[in-house]
């Protein structure tokens, strides 16, 4: 079987494909209406200076953030690779300023950020995609398991449509619904890097699904897209198999195995 054949679709005809792709217009607009204005960006100036060094002294103290510190430590001097989750590291706000720095430091070449199950948070996620946006080395980031939610999920939207770099994501299981998978399928959309995406095992259903459907059919990157574990229906699955017929570079469309007795069937 084929990578494309993994694709559920309908056992009878399928609908013409404009006429279904034709309703995505109307979901994202749905679901622009519903989102909120972005936070303003932070002061900068002397007064903003002092409060950074302060920060910075006191993470220096801070036992808890002695081990995050380390790892940085380590990707200060030549270290590409930051694995947060293997040490168990926590990340708050204050771990994720830290990472911030390193993130928008020209001198340091870190390719690959293993955050997953580290506690971020959408809050603290907000702070961090600031950086990430600019930074011009990191190939692959996982943030798996952070309960990013919404706001996390249109934040890292909001990197994908600036950041040239970035080549795999995984944001598995962090509770991102409709809103938050349709700020990501308008990323997707005008993403030229992004060639793995992993959405598994959050709550995406047939908005969020469709809005996918209708980027792929703009995107020509993304090759990998995983999507099992989300309450997903026949329509948005019927217009993400519709969106491979003007696709050429995805190979692997994941949406899980079929319920029994369900009328979407893999192909064969």
């Amino acid at each position: 079987m084929s990578a494309k054949s993994a694709v559920l679709r309908e056992s009878s005809a399928l609908a013409d494909v404009d006429d279904i792709l034709a309703e995505l217009d109307f979901d994202l607009e749905e679901t622009k209406k519903n989102e909120k204005p972005p936070a303003q960006a932070a002061k900068s100036g002397p007064a903003a200076s002092a409060v950074s060094s302060n920060a910075a002294t006191t993470r220096a103290k801070d036992p808890v953030l002695q081990p995050l510190m380390s790892a940085l430590q380590r990707v200060r001097q030549g270290v590409s690779t930051l694995d947060v989750a293997h040490w168990s590291i926590r990340l708050n706000e204050a771990g994720c300023t830290a990472l911030n720095e390193c993130l928008v430091d020209r001198d340091i070449n870190l390719t690959t950020i293993l955050l997953n199950s580290s506690d971020i948070g959408a809050k603290a996620f907000t702070s961090l995609s600031k950086a990430l946006t600019s930074n011009a080395t990191v190939t692959k980031l996982d943030l798996s398991e952070n309960q990013l939610n919404d706001p996390g999920a249109t934040a890292m939207a909001q990197v994908l449509k600036e950041n040239v770099t970035l080549r795999c994501l995984d944001l598995e299981n962090n509770g991102i619904s409709n809103n938050g998978g349709s700020a990501l399928a308008e990323a997707i959309a005008v993403n030229s890097t992004l060639q793995s995406l992993h959405l598994s095992d959050n709550t995406l259903g047939d908005t969020s699904a469709s809005a996918l459907g209708n980027a792929l059919v703009r995107n020509q990157t993304l090759t990998t897209l995983w999507l099992d574990g989300n309450p997903i229906g026949f329509k948005g699955a019927q217009v993400l198999s519709l969106s491979l017929t003007r696709n050429e570079t995805m190979q692997t469309l994941h949406l899980g195995t079929p319920k029994i007795g369900s009328s979407i069937q893999p192909i064969r």
